[in-house]
């Protein structure tokens, strides 16, 4: 990592207050994660070529050759189910994860953590669905999730500029009091444009993938599609790259989820002309199946398919919270057990002791979390 973000973050440490910074005690991995190798992967010399043409050099990534080569699972062995399951469930977090150094491990270590099984599960979908070689999609694969997980990166920086200036807390109370509670809705802005920052990644790649001679899709029709399929915000990928940069730095400046700012200022929200380069942020590999934690979403396995909770869901109905089922779009009300169809009316009641273990696995994952009653009518 080069000495001067290193310095810049140590240095304003001493320079602001303390609130600015905090500590990731829980890992947002499961447990059996490990993280394998720290610094960049071997960088550049892929099959996408090294230099970047020089109108790429504003808004695209290093490329990166992939993960090294070792003891590998074959497998993903996770319990979110498929790999199309966890992106529609976790977007492009389903594969990478960025720690921020406003927030870093209890080690200080902070970056880039790319989930090495779904990474090689997402590798082998880009050789079935475009139909490129191993060492081309390896190289697609790492390049493009690193260009959605820079925005996050582009964006931190941003906000430690913004504090410098006013002298206060910013980034942990976006997390906190925005991120957190618009994660996974139409105002979740920073997913939205990390996303879009990947799609202009793959854009940018489009003419050397389609020198491949096996390639049967464009590889931007590829992500987009992806992007798409991802929850909303992460989705939101249509919209203007400016009026996604305004809405995220009012969100940050007035902790607002519908605050902007002017584009004067918006042009410089998560800007890769930062006072930090991209290739300053820190890359690592977590082994052993490492699996996302999402701080808001649980996503419970049951053997009818799995369950989502959102923790900070604006709809009341059937409960607060409820459960909405993966495949099928019921809701699930977690005080009676009544399942509910998309059009409102009750299809079933679950049995009792499969509700009360969906209510156990919420309670064990949020204790701040106020379950409703549970109802007394047998199941």
């Amino acid at each position: 990592m080069p000495r001067r973000i290193e310095t810049l973050i140590e240095e304003s440490r001493w320079e602001l207050p303390r609130d600015c910074f905090s500590e990731t005690s829980r890992l947002p991995w499961s447990e059996q994660g490990r993280v394998l190798l720290g610094g960049p992967l071997s960088q550049p010399g892929g099959p996408l070529g090294s230099s970047p043409t020089p109108e790429d050099t504003d808004e695209g990534p290093s490329i990166y050759e992939g993960l090294p080569e070792g003891a590998i699972a074959e497998t993903w062995p996770g319990d979110e189910g498929s790999l199309d399951q966890a992106i529609r469930t976790h977007g492009f977090e389903a594969l990478a994860i960025y720690i921020s150094f406003h927030s870093p491990l209890p080690d200080r270590t902070w970056g880039v953590f790319f989930l090495e099984a779904p990474m090689r599960e997402f590798v082998r979908k880009i050789i079935r669905d475009v139909r490129v070689s191993v060492a081309l999609a390896n190289s697609l694969a790492h390049n493009i999730v690193l260009a959605h997980e820079l925005v996050h990166f582009r964006f931190d920086v941003y906000a430690l500029g913004e504090e410098l200036t006013l002298s206060r807390p910013l980034y942990l109370l976006y997390q906190q009091n925005v991120y957190d509670r618009v994660l996974y809705t139409d105002d979740c802005w920073e997913e939205a444009l990390a996303n879009a920052g990947a799609l202009q990644r793959a854009r940018f790649v489009d003419n050397r993938v389609a020198r491949a001679a096996s390639a049967q899709m464009q590889w931007s029709d590829f992500v987009y599609r992806a992007c798409k399929a991802s929850p909303p915000g992460y989705s939101n990928v249509d919209v203007p790259k400016e009026e996604m940069q305004s809405h995220l730095g009012g969100q940050l400046r007035f902790m607002d989820p519908k605050a902007t700012v002017p584009p004067a200022s918006a042009t410089w929200v998560a800007s890769s002309q930062g006072f930090a380069p991209d290739d300053s942020c820190p890359l690592f590999v977590v082994q052993n199946n490492g699996v996302v934690r999402s701080k808001t979403r649980l996503t419970i396995p049951t053997r009818n398919g799995p369950w989502i909770v959102h923790k900070y869901d604006k709809d009341p109905w059937p409960s607060t919270p409820h459960a909405h089922h993966c495949d099928s779009g019921e809701k699930l009300d977690l005080g009676t057990g009544d399942v509910w169809d998309r059009n409102q009316q009750r299809a079933r009641r679950l049995p009792r002791r499969e509700l009360e273990r969906i209510r156990d696995y919420v309670e064990a994952h949020w204790p701040d979390v106020i379950m409703p009653g549970l109802s007394s009518r047998g199941v």
